[in-house]
């Protein structure tokens, strides 16, 4: 539903319903400045068990349950609310459920957007944050697709999403570690690997944000620590060995997240070390900027069109 200028204020809520994760930010915008209020995270699976091309029903049910928890926690703060689906969402030939459902029950609009936008938002995301770097090539491991984007002097001139994603590799091959392997090697071909000399890897997502946890043994999710934070080849490897041989429960009391996601950290941690060694580099850094925060990187007017 559109909304008139005078309607607008500077506070936004951007809802991000992934493959794997749904996200909230609550934020002011003034100008350029983006001031976090508040950010939730769960694990709505929303694409577990997602078979020819269908949602799961208890996958739908749940991230239902959680976007009503959200979405009324929201309204506290503001009527300016975006909420934005990605990879399973643009797949699923069911999801008018859950789209349905959302304007029906709360006159919202489910933004289904491409790779190439989600992408274009992770990069927007970013670009300001490591404004220091010439060369960028950032990352984002996502449950349905992985999204690259290639940064240059602080523009964005080159991003790609490939359909390699943990959940997506589980659906299709939950019992057998060498063949998420072989298959990410593979998706991994398909990379543009020639457009820059010397760049930085830059991993965002909850992946990258989860080893950085398990790296400095944090009890309580800390952003200020955790961006910018570098994650070496070594420390990869050793972090891999780590978590290896754990179950989920020992994996979860190593991070202070929800227990639900870590079965599949082991995945993501090695989606991450193939990229690394693709692009032949020794280390990484961290963002804990995603999609959210890129939505509200465009101008005002850009933004309206989601409202």
């Amino acid at each position: 539903m559109q909304k008139s200028d005078e309607s607008i204020d500077n506070k936004y809520a951007v809802i991000d319903v992934g493959t794997n994760n749904i996200l909230m930010l609550l934020a002011r915008k003034t100008g350029k400045q983006i001031d976090v209020v508040h950010r939730s995270f769960n694990i709505s699976s929303l694409g577990k068990n997602m078979k020819n091309g269908l949602l799961n029903q208890r996958a739908i049910q749940r991230t239902k349950n959680f976007l009503k928890d959200y979405l009324d926690f929201a309204r506290l703060f503001t009527q300016n609310i975006i909420v934005v689906g990605t990879s399973c969402s643009r797949e699923a030939l069911n999801i008018n459920q859950l789209s349905d459902w959302l304007m029906h029950n709360f006159k919202l609009h489910y933004h289904i957007i491409s790779g190439e936008q989600e992408a274009h938002f992770i990069g927007l995301a970013n670009v300001r944050e490591f404004s220091d770097f010439p060369e960028i090539i950032l990352f984002d491991i996502g449950g349905g697709s992985s999204e690259f984007v290639y940064i240059s002097k602080g523009e964005i001139i080159f991003t790609q999403s490939l359909p390699l994603g943990i959940r997506r590799l589980h659906n299709n091959s939950a019992r057998n570690a060498g063949k998420r392997l072989d298959l990410t090697r593979k998706i991994l071909q398909n990379l543009k690997d020639n457009l820059f000399t010397d760049p930085i890897l830059i991993g965002t997502g909850s992946t990258a944000t989860s080893l950085v946890t398990i790296k400095k043994q944090m009890r309580d999710y800390d952003s200020r620590i955790i961006h910018q934070s570098i994650i070496n080849r070594d420390e990869l490897s050793d972090l891999i060995k780590k978590i290896k041989d754990l179950k989920p429960k020992q994996i979860a009391s190593l991070v202070p997240f929800d227990p639900l996601r870590i079965d599949i950290v082991q995945t993501g941690a090695m989606i991450i070390k193939e990229i690394i060694d693709h692009f032949n580099r020794d280390e990484f850094l961290v963002s804990d900027k995603g999609l959210a925060f890129g939505v509200l990187e465009q101008t005002d007017q850009e933004i309206r069109k989601y409202l």
